[in-house]
């Protein structure tokens, strides 16, 4: 089971991988060898899957604990029936979510990364 403690480690290793791999990809950059344009690929890869968690984390399972810890309250059962339970309960839900501004700019910039990475694995390589 993991803990708030260990999310908190974990969040601070994979803002580090964000801003690592923004310094490789960088200093990469103005090189034009095949090693570095892999080299590249894999630090927008890495980056891009670092900050697609980091957007989980700061999004999702803080909205989720708060979410659950208002739930432990006591808040009174729904009041639909059938399907319909399931369907209020995740409108519900995502209604009440909190969602982190932070998380929000981690997650955009994780998906310019590996747009970056696809389109640098894409591209041609010059002879």
């Amino acid at each position: 089971m993991t803990t708030l403690d260990h999310l908190n480690a974990l969040r601070g290793y994979l803002i580090i991988g964000v801003l690592l791999s923004l310094a490789i990809a960088g200093a990469c950059s103005a090189i034009t060898s095949t090693a570095a344009r892999t080299v590249r690929i894999i630090a927008y890869a890495s980056g891009g899957i670092a900050g697609l968690s980091l957007f989980g984390i700061l999004t999702f399972v803080a909205g989720w604990d708060e979410y659950f810890a208002a739930k432990a309250t006591g808040a009174p059962s729904s009041e639909y029936h059938g399907r319909h339970v399931v369907a209020a309960h995740v409108i519900r839900t995502i209604g009440e979510m909190h969602v982190s501004d932070l998380g929000i700019v981690f997650g955009l910039l994780g998906l310019v990364l590996l747009c970056i990475a696809v389109v640098e694995l894409c591209a041609k390589v010059p002879p």
